[in-house]
Protein backbone atom coordinates (compact mmCIF):
# COMPACT_ATOMS: atom_id res chain seq x y z
CA UNK A 1 0.00 0.00 0.00
CA UNK A 2 3.45 2.29 0.38
CA UNK A 3 4.03 1.69 -3.23
CA UNK A 4 4.15 5.29 -4.87
CA UNK A 5 3.18 6.95 -1.82
CA UNK A 6 5.20 10.25 -0.11
CA UNK A 7 5.22 11.15 3.43
CA UNK A 8 7.29 12.45 6.21
CA UNK A 9 7.32 13.38 9.74
CA UNK A 10 9.68 14.59 12.29
CA UNK A 11 11.09 12.38 14.90
CA UNK A 12 12.79 13.39 17.79
CA UNK A 13 15.51 10.39 17.88
CA UNK A 14 15.23 8.73 14.45
CA UNK A 15 15.20 5.10 15.47
CA UNK A 16 13.98 1.94 14.15
CA UNK A 17 11.31 2.02 16.63
CA UNK A 18 10.33 5.62 16.57
CA UNK A 19 10.14 5.52 12.15
CA UNK A 20 7.56 2.12 12.27
CA UNK A 21 5.10 4.14 14.88
CA UNK A 22 4.91 7.43 12.70
CA UNK A 23 4.82 5.44 9.53
CA UNK A 24 2.21 3.22 11.12
CA UNK A 25 0.05 6.70 12.46
CA UNK A 26 0.96 8.10 9.01
CA UNK A 27 -0.59 4.48 7.13
CA UNK A 28 -3.92 5.56 8.85
CA UNK A 29 -4.52 8.81 6.42
CA UNK A 30 -3.30 6.74 3.20
CA UNK A 31 -6.65 5.11 1.87
CA UNK A 32 -5.33 1.90 0.71
CA UNK A 33 -3.55 1.42 4.25
CA UNK A 34 -5.67 1.78 6.79
CA UNK A 35 -5.55 -0.92 9.30
CA UNK A 36 -2.41 -2.79 7.35
CA UNK A 37 0.96 -3.46 9.38
CA UNK A 38 3.68 -0.91 8.61
CA UNK A 39 6.32 -3.18 9.19
CA UNK A 40 5.36 -5.87 6.52
CA UNK A 41 3.99 -2.79 4.38
CA UNK A 42 7.89 -1.95 4.40
CA UNK A 43 8.79 -5.07 3.81
CA UNK A 44 6.86 -5.14 0.78
CA UNK A 45 8.16 -1.57 -0.21
CA UNK A 46 11.47 -2.37 0.14
CA UNK A 47 11.20 -6.22 -1.29
CA UNK A 48 13.26 -7.27 1.54
CA UNK A 49 13.50 -10.91 2.30
CA UNK A 50 13.37 -10.59 6.28
CA UNK A 51 13.00 -8.02 9.70
CA UNK A 52 17.08 -7.25 8.57
CA UNK A 53 16.22 -5.83 5.53
CA UNK A 54 13.80 -3.47 6.98
CA UNK A 55 16.35 -2.61 10.14
CA UNK A 56 19.02 -1.80 7.44
CA UNK A 57 16.90 0.41 5.50
CA UNK A 58 15.42 2.22 7.96
CA UNK A 59 19.24 2.96 9.86
CA UNK A 60 20.36 3.87 6.20
CA UNK A 61 17.49 6.83 6.07
CA UNK A 62 17.90 8.08 9.71
CA UNK A 63 21.78 8.43 9.30
CA UNK A 64 21.11 9.89 6.10
CA UNK A 65 18.82 12.21 7.59
CA UNK A 66 20.60 13.58 9.73
CA UNK A 67 23.96 14.86 10.21
CA UNK A 68 26.72 12.44 11.47
CA UNK A 69 27.06 12.68 15.67
CA UNK A 70 30.36 12.77 16.68
CA UNK A 71 31.53 10.16 19.42
CA UNK A 72 31.79 11.16 22.55
CA UNK A 73 34.55 9.47 23.38
CA UNK A 74 36.30 11.34 20.04
CA UNK A 75 35.32 14.80 20.77
CA UNK A 76 37.07 14.20 24.61
CA UNK A 77 39.52 12.24 23.20
CA UNK A 78 39.52 10.02 26.10
CA UNK A 79 38.41 6.27 26.83
CA UNK A 80 35.36 5.04 28.12
CA UNK A 81 36.05 3.79 31.50
CA UNK A 82 37.57 7.74 32.06
CA UNK A 83 33.88 9.03 30.35
CA UNK A 84 31.67 6.95 32.95
CA UNK A 85 33.66 7.94 36.07
CA UNK A 86 33.42 11.66 34.65
CA UNK A 87 29.47 11.12 34.35
CA UNK A 88 29.75 9.39 38.07
CA UNK A 89 31.27 12.34 39.30
CA UNK A 90 34.91 10.36 40.66
CA UNK A 91 37.46 11.84 37.82
CA UNK A 92 39.83 15.11 37.77
CA UNK A 93 37.95 16.67 36.06
CA UNK A 94 35.19 16.85 38.54
CA UNK A 95 37.31 17.21 41.52
CA UNK A 96 40.68 18.96 40.27
CA UNK A 97 41.25 22.73 42.07
CA UNK A 98 44.01 24.87 40.28
CA UNK A 99 46.16 25.79 42.95
CA UNK A 100 49.96 27.66 42.70
CA UNK A 101 52.12 24.97 41.87
CA UNK A 102 49.56 22.00 41.88
CA UNK A 103 47.36 20.78 39.28
CA UNK A 104 46.37 22.72 36.03
CA UNK A 105 42.64 21.97 35.62
CA UNK A 106 42.82 24.34 32.39
CA UNK A 107 45.82 21.94 30.98
CA UNK A 108 44.26 19.07 31.90
CA UNK A 109 40.78 19.56 30.17
CA UNK A 110 42.24 21.81 27.39
CA UNK A 111 40.24 19.23 24.98
CA UNK A 112 37.16 21.11 26.53
CA UNK A 113 38.46 24.03 24.87
CA UNK A 114 39.35 22.19 21.46
CA UNK A 115 36.34 20.75 20.85
CA UNK A 116 34.59 23.75 21.84
CA UNK A 117 36.51 25.92 19.03
CA UNK A 118 36.87 23.12 16.49
CA UNK A 119 33.52 21.87 16.15
CA UNK A 120 31.82 24.74 17.19
CA UNK A 121 28.26 24.06 17.81
CA UNK A 122 27.96 22.77 14.27
CA UNK A 123 28.04 19.21 14.76
CA UNK A 124 25.99 16.95 16.53
CA UNK A 125 27.67 14.68 19.29
CA UNK A 126 26.54 11.57 20.30
CA UNK A 127 25.27 11.04 23.37
CA UNK A 128 27.58 9.05 25.61
CA UNK A 129 27.13 5.09 26.42
CA UNK A 130 27.05 5.58 29.85
CA UNK A 131 25.08 3.35 32.58
CA UNK A 132 23.93 7.07 33.79
CA UNK A 133 21.62 7.69 30.83
CA UNK A 134 19.95 4.02 30.50
CA UNK A 135 16.47 4.65 29.54
CA UNK A 136 16.86 8.18 29.49
CA UNK A 137 14.20 9.15 26.87
CA UNK A 138 14.82 12.90 26.95
CA UNK A 139 18.58 12.78 25.89
CA UNK A 140 19.73 15.46 27.67
CA UNK A 141 22.24 16.29 30.54
CA UNK A 142 23.65 19.09 32.44
CA UNK A 143 26.78 19.17 34.19
CA UNK A 144 26.39 21.14 38.11
CA UNK A 145 29.78 21.77 39.86
CA UNK A 146 29.16 23.02 43.51
CA UNK A 147 32.62 24.19 44.29
CA UNK A 148 34.54 27.03 42.26
CA UNK A 149 37.38 25.43 40.62
CA UNK A 150 39.91 28.03 40.74
CA UNK A 151 40.64 28.65 44.58
CA UNK A 152 40.41 32.57 44.31
CA UNK A 153 37.14 32.46 43.11
CA UNK A 154 33.83 31.80 44.56
CA UNK A 155 31.35 29.40 43.46
CA UNK A 156 28.73 30.32 40.82
CA UNK A 157 25.45 30.74 42.17
CA UNK A 158 23.81 28.46 40.57
CA UNK A 159 22.47 25.98 42.94
CA UNK A 160 18.55 26.72 42.14
CA UNK A 161 19.44 25.27 38.46
CA UNK A 162 21.62 22.40 39.59
CA UNK A 163 19.23 21.31 42.36
CA UNK A 164 18.52 17.83 42.14
CA UNK A 165 16.19 15.56 43.83
CA UNK A 166 17.46 12.22 43.67
CA UNK A 167 14.00 10.34 44.26
CA UNK A 168 13.12 11.31 41.36
CA UNK A 169 15.59 10.74 38.90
Amino acid sequence: CLEGATFNFDLSECTVDNFIAALQTKMTTIGACAGKDAWREMLSLIDGQSDSDVRDRIEGICSSAYPKAIKYEKLLDEEKQFIEEFFDGGNKWNYEVDEAAGPNLAKDASRITIATQKFDGNHAIAFPDVHNFEGCELRAAMCCYVAARDVDYEPEDNSDACYMDFSKS
